[in-house]
């Protein structure tokens, strides 16, 4: 579990990006608040937890013809996709997959 420590005093909204999540990773958060009263650090009870897994973002697909009855779909690579192995369906349903 992450412990969250921002120091932005007088801030009605506080985010915290996560930015060392991979595919397939579960992360789970919570946070507390806290203040300094004459030197001694006083701290609310810890907040809900709330997990979040890191999952693939979906290929955006782009297709122009290239013949009288032939299409080429073209799409870019998805971070964190191994290998850039993809599968998909045609129109006729079968099932094609390239590298």
């Amino acid at each position: 579990m992450l412990a969250i420590v921002l120091n932005k005093p007088n801030k009605d909204k506080l985010t915290y990006t996560d930015k060392n999540l991979r595919y397939g990773d579960t992360a789970a958060y919570r946070v507390r608040a806290c203040v300094v009263n004459d030197g001694k650090t006083e701290y609310s009870k810890y907040s809900n937890v709330v997990k979040f897994k890191a999952k693939l973002d979906t290929p955006k697909l782009n297709a122009t013809r290239s013949g009288l009855y032939a299409a080429t779909v073209k799409w870019k690579s998805v971070k964190g996709a191994g290998g850039n192995t993809y599968t998909g369906e045609a129109s006729d349903a079968k099932t094609c997959k390239t590298k």
